[in-house]
């Protein structure tokens, strides 16, 4: 029988049954990033979190609408923006494709809808005509339009603290025309001749953030949601104040169903923050990591757990993650079918499995189920990849026992491994290699060259270098497949001491050969030790 999933509320402070709203179908919305900046660790952090549990709902056979905003208006773009000589439009376009870049880079799926915020301003302002309209917000003489919190009988019920209590400890923006200490800006007055301005009922100005994602969350998911996900820096104010201008919009409640909330981010023991030093970039992270690596490492902490990054943590992920490739590799030849074929075919036998008895399963079916019901317990990403390792080692043979090799199709081990990896977000499929192999292109292409030259010599029938365009357009990965046929026929020439030095050569850069008696040599690459993201 298939395990019911069970995910924490933040609302609630418990782990509760999940049952959508509708049958089959999720509604799922992410706060996205503000794009000011160059996205870091804590984006990493969250934007895998939630890659992982919409991957896992859609494994799960739900269809998922996935919302995740883009806030490309903000007085941090505009400061951002005036310091830089700019305008505010461009300064947001090139960050949003960034963070596009680097998302892809981290093998994050796009969302079913990513909205930008300047797209729904009218809406926005529509939005908050209706507050004011039904008496839940104000204007000031500024033309400013607050929020009236204590219009909201529960505003606390997120963060689980009463509005007194809110109010002597909470932050908040000091303003004479507030009614209360906690109201909260819907828009903020700004002369048209500032850029980023947009027209309104109660005068000229930008609307304030909180409002950014009700508005862009009913426009495209409806009055309530199944789920809505974020850090947990966002319960309170952000998070809270989406409760109480949606619930006030639509008079229905709840707001979102599932609250989910996932940890902070440490560096080497100490919370990130650009003034101790330790903010850290996606991208410089990528420079040193693969996606494989850093998701591997991020999953072995539960979601709702803070998490540290350091480069001994993060070197003990990319030593497993290697030897887990080439683990796969090695099987994937053995067993003579495509990886992407051998994923595809356990997939099916997988969702067979769950409405089975389990006393007539192999090993690897059970480890299988085991993987569904540790994801389906709030995201036990650590005890799921525990199944995803104990699934690769029923996949090797063993001791005494010969290769496995398919004549036909049929669902394996390492098929069940692939297809549930790939659920966690993994892409053992692809070979995965290290960012920094791109820097190598001019040392692999001389290495090439030099090759080339020692195998022409041996025979007028040696490989032909490919022409200069491919070279410019070749691939690092592709040119060490490249280095290593012409090795290959080294090889055959008995030429041990050019297929040694080329071996040697490629060593000194990182990248390591395996000499097959049964095939072409195998490669894998392990950069030098980073130092701590910073």
């Amino acid at each position: 029988m298939s395990p019911q999933i069970k995910l924490y509320n933040t609302l609630s402070r418990r782990l509760e049954p999940f049952e959508p709203m509708t049958a089959h179908q999720v509604k799922l919305y992410v706060c996205g990033p503000t794009v000011y900046d160059e996205a870091h660790l804590g984006h990493a952090r969250c934007y895998i979190t939630w890659d992982i549990l919409y991957r896992f709902l859609t494994f799960m056979g739900y269809e998922v609408t996935y919302t995740r905003n883009i806030t490309d208006v903000d007085d941090k773009i505009l400061n951002r923006a005036a310091e830089n000589g700019e305008s505010p439009q461009s300064l947001a376009e090139r960050y949003t494709q960034r963070f596009h870049d680097v998302m892809a880079d981290l093998n994050v799926l796009s969302p079913t809808h990513e909205p930008k915020a300047t797209d729904y301003v009218p809406q926005m302002v529509a939005f908050i005509q209706s507050l004011l309209d039904k008496g839940f917000a104000y204007t000031t003489p500024s033309g400013t339009v607050y929020y009236d919190t204590p219009k909201k009988a529960d505003y606390g019920n997120l963060c689980h603290q009463n509005l007194d209590d809110l109010q002597s400890g909470a932050r908040v923006e000091v303003d004479p025309e507030k009614r209360n200490p906690l109201d909260f800006a819907l828009w903020k007055p700004a002369p048209l001749s500032e850029p980023c301005v947009w027209d309104a009922p109660w005068g000229p100005g930008r609307p304030g953030w909180h409002i950014e994602c009700s508005t862009m969350s009913y426009s495209l998911l409806g009055q309530q949601l199944d789920i809505h996900a974020g850090g947990m820096d966002l319960i309170f104010p952000h998070h809270q104040n989406e409760i109480a201008q949606s619930e006030a919009f639509t008079g229905k409640s709840p707001f979102v169903k599932v609250w989910m909330h996932n940890g902070f981010v440490n560096v080497s023991g100490e919370k990130m923050s650009k003034s101790l030093g330790n903010f850290s970039t996606i991208a410089k992270l990528l420079e040193s990591y693969d996606a494989n690596t850093i998701r591997y490492f991020i999953v072995t902490h539960h979601y709702r757990s803070p998490v540290d990054f350091s480069d001994f943590a993060l070197d003990g992920a990319r030593n497993r993650v290697g030897k887990i490739t080439r683990n796969v590799k090695e099987l994937v030849e053995q067993i003579g079918f495509p990886a992407a074929d051998l994923a595809l075919a356990a997939k099916a036998h997988i969702v067979s499995l769950l409405n089975q008895p389990r006393e007539s399963m192999t090993d690897w079916e059970t480890t299988s189920l085991a993987w569904v019901s540790s994801m389906a317990d709030d995201l036990n990403t650590a005890q799921a990849l525990a199944c995803l390792n104990e699934l690769l080692s029923q996949a090797n043979p063993k001791p005494n026992e010969p290769p496995i090799h398919l004549s036909v199709l049929e669902p394996t081990a390492l098929g069940c491994f692939l297809m549930l990896s790939e659920a966690m977000g993994f892409d053992f499929i692809t070979p995965q290699v290290d960012m920094q192999l791109d820097r190598l292109l001019p040392q692999l292409k001389a290495l090439f060259s030099q090759a080339q030259q020692i195998l022409e010599a041996e025979t007028p029938q040696g490989q032909l270098l490919p022409d200069a365009g491919d070279m410019q357009k070749i691939s690092a990965p592709k040119l060490v497949e490249e280095i290593l046929k012409v090795r290959a026929q080294l090889r055959e020439c008995k030429n041990w001491a050019a297929s040694d030095l080329i071996r040697d050569k490629l060593a000194e850069m990182g990248i390591y050969l395996k000499d097959r008696k049964d095939g072409p040599a195998l490669w894998h690459y392990e950069p030098a030790k980073s130092v701590t993201p910073s």
